[in-house]
């Protein structure tokens, strides 16, 4: 993915806004799921953009596009709206 796609363009905000989140105490455990979540998310949030493209723009639509192709949650269970809610919202943090 070249950085110069909107795609790459919005993955790099992404990720520039995870390393600049501010710092708080987490355990070792917290920050790992977190970093772990992070990263989930960023391996996602393409294939949303894909169905985005596609005209599938609620989260409900969103959430059984995932679901049909087989894109598992991080904890390997089924997409629901608030699960793609909470993932956008990670992401925009």
């Amino acid at each position: 993915m070249s950085p110069g796609t909107t795609t790459g363009k919005f993955l790099a905000l992404t990720m520039q806004s995870a390393a600049n989140r501010p710092a708080t105490r987490l355990s070792a455990g917290g920050e790992a799921t977190r970093r772990r979540s992070d990263a989930f998310a960023a391996r996602v949030l393409p294939i949303i953009q894909v169905i985005r493209a596609e005209g599938h723009t609620s989260y409900s639509a969103i959430a059984h596009q995932l679901n049909a192709r087989a894109v598992a949650t991080d904890r390997g269970g089924k997409w629901t709206s608030t699960s793609v809610n909470n993932l956008l919202a990670r992401a925009t943090d």
